[in-house]
């Protein structure tokens, strides 16, 4: 792809009407799995399936990731844009996120955000082992968010965010911890240009460590949490 292929593919990826797509599409099938829909649970599955595998590689879910995404601009580059990789990688990891969960792990709104929900299982793993402040500051979920923040490429930032997000599923007694999976489609894209990589970055810190304390059951489902997004 030449330099000027890349420009055009950025200027025609409008980030912010990603993330409502994200939105609406991540909202139907979750409803869907939530109410044991065949079809949604299938979708959910081809999904999981194509975690960690290229952008468009995967026909199966075309129709999740990159439908509506075509470049109105008139680039026919051969690889992916950025929004369609940005949907592929977001869709994707929702699903491993909401695999097997019977609330929706999708929740807009910034308190729900990468950096916020990393500081919430930072915070439920130190309960879980009675860690001190200064222990959590070097415990494995902070250094992992912290090779996440300082990962030089997409590629490396999706294969850190998913062990944080197979983390964020909880285990036994332990519920999933929230994500906004809109807001970090837009973020994937901003991460795939070097100005917009440094306000992601910047902005995963300072939800990470201005994180509100948990409350207790602050993630109890509600009819927003378990499919509506208002």
């Amino acid at each position: 792809m030449t330099t000027e292929q890349v420009g055009e593919a950025v200027r025609s990826d409008a980030p912010q009407s990603l993330a409502d797509l994200i939105d609406k599409r991540i909202q139907e099938i979750q409803r869907g799995v939530l109410q044991r829909s065949g079809q949604s649970l299938a979708s959910l599955a081809q999904l999981r399936r194509a975690a960690g595998k290229p952008a468009g590689s995967v026909p199966e879910v075309w129709g999740d990731t990159i439908d509506g995404l075509s470049s109105s601009d008139g680039y026919r580059g051969d690889g992916p844009t950025r929004a369609e990789t940005a949907a592929h990688l977001a869709m994707t990891l929702y699903a491993v996120h909401q695999q097997s969960q019977n609330v929706g792990v999708h929740r807009r709104g910034r308190d729900f955000g990468l950096g916020a929900a990393v500081a919430r299982l930072r915070e439920r793993e130190a309960s879980r082992r009675g860690s001190s402040v200064a222990e959590q500051a070097s415990s494995p979920v902070t250094r992992r968010f912290m090779m996440l923040g300082t990962a030089q490429d997409l590629e490396e930032v999706a294969y850190h965010a998913r062990g944080l997000i197979n983390q964020l599923r909880g285990g036994a007694g332990t519920e999933a911890i929230r994500l906004d999976y809109a807001l970090l489609a837009h973020q994937f894209v901003l991460l795939q240009d070097p100005a917009g990589a440094n306000q992601v970055r910047l902005a995963w810190g300072r939800d990470f460590y201005r994180a509100p304390k948990p409350r207790k059951q602050s993630d109890t489902p509600t009819p927003e949490a378990n499919g509506d997004s208002k």
